[in-house]
């Protein structure tokens, strides 16, 4: 397939302290991909310390908008139409919300792709192809809205991985302490490192567990503090190169999200907490496939649930392996290439 040319392609995506930057590390993959195609790229977002330092250290091409303009956009078009107007495309990597309020978009003369990771009312889309990663794979490949006809391309193909997470991962399974790894994303707004950091104290095994959190997470003194009189935990506050923590971990404690499919590739099992029933479902998917843990939305569990969870998954090697092995099956490492050239075709 002959593919068209696209020299500028523009990412209109949003991350902050409450969503994490699921979204900005997804965009900034492909970003990084683009350029490598000699394609521009240009991020818009809204202001945000901890993104506009991220992608000042990757060097991406940005413009910060200020939080009137972001919330109201229709109410100041002509300024999102003069950033907008000189790429061939824009993507879209937001909360269903803050897609809504986009779409004076349609108007302008660019084509838009949309990436989701949860899945949009099919009568408010207004994009041209939308892309779906996950465990999922739609039954269908048009979605029809407004009168118009919307590429949908869905499921594991569409996945998107970092550069350190482009090599083999041969995990073994002879490890004589178990490693834990708790880590929420963002700065966990809702909490869930403390409690999952406390679910550890009456846990009647050896093992040492890495507890990745920011400064900026609201618990960080409790956590910071819980460490600080155990001696298996330890924190980490800024992280390189996350794969290699992953792979090396017997398993992780997570809150869902896009550090699932992470896990995935390395092959390390996890048991997932979630803020609510729709995150719960898509873990779901996860773990009724290959297995793992899918331990419910938060507020209807224990500390000692997830204790038992954890000690469970933790003592049964058999059950890791099969997972470990079923979630490397399942991904590949393709996605990002699918997405470009998909992209680049419209």
């Amino acid at each position: 397939m002959k593919l068209k040319k696209v020299n500028r392609i523009c990412f209109l995506v949003n991350g902050n302290q409450k969503i994490g930057l699921g979204h900005i590390y997804r965009c900034l993959t492909i970003a990084k991909k683009a350029e490598k195609r000699n394609i521009k790229v240009l991020f818009i977002v809204q202001k945000n310390l901890i993104v506009q330092e991220l992608l000042e250290d990757k060097k991406i091409p940005f413009k910060a908008i200020d939080d009137e303009n972001w919330l109201n956009p229709s109410k100041n078009i002509s300024f999102f139409l003069e950033l907008i107007s000189s790429f061939d495309s824009i993507v879209l990597d937001l909360l269903e919300a803050e897609f809504i309020k986009f779409n004076f978009l349609k108007h302008f003369n660019v084509k838009i792709a949309s990436i989701t990771s949860f899945y949009y009312s099919e009568d408010v889309r207004y994009e041209d192809i939308s892309f779906f990663p996950g465990i999922e794979t739609r039954n269908k490949e048009f979605i029809l809205a407004d009168n118009k006809k919307i590429k949908l391309l869905s499921g594991p193909k569409y996945l998107t991985f970092r550069e350190e997470f482009q090599v083999n991962f041969n995990k073994a399974f002879d490890e004589l302490i178990p490693n834990i790894l708790i880590t929420m994303g963002g700065t966990d707004a809702f909490g869930f490192t403390s409690f999952a950091v406390k679910s550890l104290l009456s846990l009647k095994i050896d093992y040492r567990a890495t507890v990745i959190i920011s400064k900026n997470c609201k618990t960080y003194k409790e956590v910071a503090l819980l460490a600080k009189n155990n001696a298996n935990i330890f924190i980490i506050e800024n992280v390189n190169n996350i794969s290699n923590i992953m792979f090396n971990s017997t398993i992780a404690i997570i809150n869902g999200g896009l550090t699932r499919y992470e896990l995935a590739i390395t092959g390390t099992p996890f048991i997932a907490l979630s803020i609510h029933q729709d995150q719960y479902d898509i873990t779901e998917k996860i773990t009724s496939l290959v297995g793992g843990v899918n331990i419910g939305v938060v507020k209807n569990i224990t500390e000692e649930e997830l204790t038992k969870s954890i000690k469970e998954l933790i003592l049964n090697k058999d059950k890791r392996k099969r997972i470990s092995s079923s979630l490397q099956r399942i991904i590949d490492k393709k996605g990002t290439a699918r997405i470009l050239d998909d992209i680049e075709n419209l």
